[in-house]
């Protein structure tokens, strides 16, 4: 897996969800998608190659990070749709939201993953 690509795809979401709450989005949100922590570059290793590394803690504590990171995801695609734009844009840029210290502990782990050499 690429690190460097899992970490930008993840980074990504924060303006795409930010674009999508302005209206200013090109694509549309599919938050069944978002939702399912197996569909995106780091979630298919994960659920793929990654499970050799199962038995570490730490890859458990990733796989865990990285679920609850696409509920959070979603959850705040779902104030978008519903129409909520503002309250979704607030968690967005609220630095203490539990959007933003998921993706910091998220890149922490992906960190953790370059550095030990497990992600290849």
């Amino acid at each position: 897996m690429d690190i460097a690509s899992a970490t930008k795809a993840h980074n990504d979401w924060k303006l795409r969800l930010l674009n999508h709450a302005r209206g200013t989005a090109g694509e549309k949100l599919d938050l069944q998608a978002l939702q399912k922590d197996n569909v995106c570059m780091l979630g298919r290793w994960l659920y793929g190659e990654g499970q050799k590394h199962k038995a570490d803690a730490r890859f458990q504590k990733l796989m865990e990070i990285h679920a609850a990171f696409h509920a959070c995801a979603s959850s705040i695609g779902e104030l978008v749709t519903r129409g909520q734009a503002a309250a979704a844009e607030a968690q967005l840029n609220s630095v203490g939201s539990d959007f933003n210290r998921l993706s910091f502990k998220l890149l922490a782990f992906l960190k953790d993953l370059e550095v030990r050499g497990l992600a290849g």
